[in-house]
């Protein structure tokens, strides 16, 4: 599903999934050389591996690689931008500006001094909010 769905170069993404085999065999072998069981089948020293610990450790393996790829599937479909304005608006915050007076306070604390500037304010980010999807979605196209 990871190498059809994301729609980067099958290239890229062998790039990318090459960090994966570590974290396969980092995550596995803590288990597999350490763990405990009934059936040894080596053992020296503090390494003793049983066949119910390389069960346990490539069972582990496995997990850590399916939160891997679920996590690279979100990183590599989402757009990070649109993400973030979905957030502010479901959350409550689009548009919304808090302006900082000299002393520190908000201005809204002051009994509303500054509203003029509020509204100015958010116009101005509005405008960049914009500006910036349109130059991300520029920057997006280009890399494909």
């Amino acid at each position: 599903m990871l190498l059809t769905s994301t729609g980067h170069p099958l290239r890229r993404l062998l790039l990318l999934l090459l960090p994966f085999a570590l974290l396969f065999v980092s995550s596995s072998l803590t288990m597999i050389l350490f763990g405990k069981g009934e059936t040894t089948w080596f053992r020296i020293g503090l390494v003793h591996i049983t066949e119910e610990s390389f069960y346990r450790g490539v069972h582990i393996g496995f997990k850590t690689i399916d939160m891997a790829l679920a996590g690279m599937i979100f990183a590599l479909t989402t757009r990070p931008v649109m993400l973030f304005y979905s957030l502010m608006q479901r959350l409550g915050y689009a548009g919304q500006i808090r302006l900082q007076l000299h002393g520190g306070a908000p201005a809204d604390a002051h009994g509303g001094g500054g509203v003029p500037d509020a509204a100015d304010g958010a116009e101005g980010a509005r405008r960049e909010i914009r500006a910036g999807a349109s130059r991300l979605e520029c920057a997006v196209s280009g890399m494909r």
